[in-house]
């Protein structure tokens, strides 16, 4: 989970990058100028953010797994006996 973390993080952290080129882009004086670039950031863009979908696709289906949620009723479970032998004594 905390490598799926770390890297949407560098993915969010190249998305801010060419935000920022291509900001620099619309403000050039000369458009046709990096025409080439502004494609290639373009194509990247969208396979990143293809990528951030299927990432936050599989740490959705993954929440709801059969062994999260038996490891919770678990502790659910020894919590409540726990509670229980204390309040007996």
């Amino acid at each position: 989970m905390l490598q799926r973390r770390t890297s949407l993080a560098h993915l969010r952290e190249e998305l801010r990058t060419l935000e920022a080129f291509d900001r620099l882009h619309e403000y050039s004086t000369d458009p046709t100028l990096d025409e080439v670039a502004h494609a290639a950031r373009q194509s990247r863009r969208n396979q990143i953010m293809a990528e951030i979908q299927e990432r936050l696709k599989d740490s959705k289906s993954e929440a709801g797994s059969p062994v999260r949620i038996g490891a919770a009723a678990a502790f659910v479970c020894t919590v409540g006996y726990a509670l229980v032998h204390y309040l007996i004594k």
